[in-house]
């Protein structure tokens, strides 16, 4: 797991198809904003474990999953979910999000972001990215 330290309004970007941004932080609750293709679906990791656990035991069909999550999609272009320290999101199948550490400190609060990728998938901070891309 790869971890950054992110300030608000800073982004990772995951690929060259996924962003997510620290939005806010405030006390012990981060909420970070992801923007992807709405191909991919994206869960709080308490949603998605129990699409997992649901598939599992009654081999839930497709389109109850996909009912699933209508519920947290906003039709916005960000997709805005509040997350606590140790709690996760899962994007797709094989991309988990976790806030690390909740710091405060006196240039300002940052969240330490841990981003699990398969090894084919790049993660950069949004300014290395933007630098690599040459934007």
């Amino acid at each position: 797991m790869l971890v950054l330290s992110r300030y608000k309004d800073e982004t990772i970007m995951i690929g060259d198809d996924i962003q997510v941004t620290v939005v806010d932080i405030q006390d012990d609750r981060v909420r970070l904003g992801i923007v992807a293709s709405p191909e991919i679906p994206i869960y709080r990791m308490e949603v998605y474990d129990a699409i997992q656990t649901e598939r599992k035991d009654s081999g839930v069909n497709e389109r109850k999953n996909m009912q699933l999550q209508h519920l947290i999609e906003t039709g916005a272009e960000m997709l805005v979910l509040p997350r606590r320290k140790g709690e996760s999101i899962m994007i797709g199948e094989s991309i988990e999000i976790t806030v690390v550490d909740i710091l405060v400190g006196t240039r300002g609060d940052r969240v330490r972001v841990g981003v699990l990728t398969p090894p084919d998938v790049s993660v950069h901070r949004d300014e290395v990215y933007r630098a690599i891309k040459g934007i």
